[in-house]
């Protein structure tokens, strides 16, 4: 679907002169995002460690993904507002792979105590490792996000805690 809509953008950009920039985002997460959803899973295994419930994982742990804190995300959609290259699509990530194992232990430091983790099996289609290349929002755009993911994960608790 996002591959769809990626290039009906592009057709449209070059049959009518419509403006657009499509950002392709890693997995945001901050303030104000649901918890208790199927997806993301910093905001759910934050939540449930806060709670003291277990922490689901699928595999040993060490699936990496790239994890983008709020504020990054909006400093990017600013940037590709006011942008007027001929880029159409950029990424938006971190850059950097966290795997879950390293995600659980930042939010054992955060939240300053153990959690519990039940592995179960790893699903097929998991890829084992998602990072995304941001050098073209950088030299394009001038965006590199700022917030690390155990400043991103503090700010967050402070705001579920609240």
């Amino acid at each position: 679907n996002k591959l769809a809509i990626e290039k009906y953008l592009s057709l449209y950009r070059n049959l009518h002169k419509l403006n657009c920039t499509i950002l392709r985002l890693a997995n945001p997460y901050g303030e104000r995002q649901r918890v208790n959803s199927s997806q993301g899973v910093v905001p759910v295994f934050l939540n449930r460690a806060i709670k003291g419930l277990p922490l689901e994982v699928w595999g040993d742990g060490t699936v990496v993904r790239d994890f983008l804190y709020i504020s990054d995300v909006v400093d990017a959609i600013i940037l590709s507002c006011v942008y007027s290259g001929e880029d159409l699509i950029f990424n938006v990530g971190s850059g950097n792979g966290t795997s879950l194992i390293q995600l659980i232990n930042i939010i054992e430091d955060t939240i300053k105590q153990k959690v519990t983790v039940i592995y179960k099996n790893a699903r097929d289609f998991d890829v084992p490792t998602n990072i995304l290349s941001i050098e073209k929002a950088d030299k394009r755009l001038g965006w590199k996000p700022k917030v690390s993911p155990s400043v991103g994960i503090r700010n967050f608790y402070r705001y579920l805690s609240s």
